[in-house]
């Protein structure tokens, strides 16, 4: 039901995708091998909504009324998928999230200007100094909304 790739700030290969299902389940995909890297379950219904965070964390959003947040970088594979917290509140399904890093996230180097990089190399280190101007010492904050007519702010690293 849903698709985010990962930021070009975090991998210049850019390579890493996740889908979201009614299965209730969320996948981390590589693109160029075709395989599942990570099978993320946790919810107890459909998920709506995935978004690939700046920080490295995957956001989820299901029927089953809740918000999850997954650890998607690390140095070990197995804290890929790796549960961090889950946010509740809603009393109905939830439908979207928004990132306040959702377009630094998406446009990576990229901008109104068409630059051209000379090197993949070149473009990542655009994308992480884009980043960097973005967050300017801030923290990620996130707005979900849900079917019971509410939008909530939620600041990942603290909670609500």
């Amino acid at each position: 039901t849903s698709i985010a790739w990962e930021p070009m700030h975090m991998n210049k290969d850019c390579d890493r995708l996740a889908t979201a299902s009614k299965d209730s389940l969320v996948k981390i995909w590589h693109a160029r091998t075709k395989r599942c890297i990570a099978t993320l379950s946790g919810h107890l219904d459909s998920v709506e909504c995935v978004k690939w965070g700046g920080e490295g964390l995957l956001y989820t959003a299901s029927r089953d009324r809740t918000i999850k947040a997954w650890c998607v970088e690390g140095n070990d594979p197995k804290d890929v998928g790796k549960l961090v917290r889950t946010f509740k509140g809603h009393g109905h399904r939830v439908n979207s999230l928004a990132l306040s890093s959702d377009y630094a996230c998406r446009t990576g180097p990229f901008d109104h200007r068409c630059l051209k990089f000379g090197s993949d190399e070149e473009a990542f280190q655009a994308a992480v100094e884009k980043y960097k101007t973005f967050k300017g010492g801030e923290v990620e904050r996130m707005v979900s909304g849900s079917d019971d007519f509410t939008l909530f702010l939620w600041h990942p690293e603290e909670g609500k």
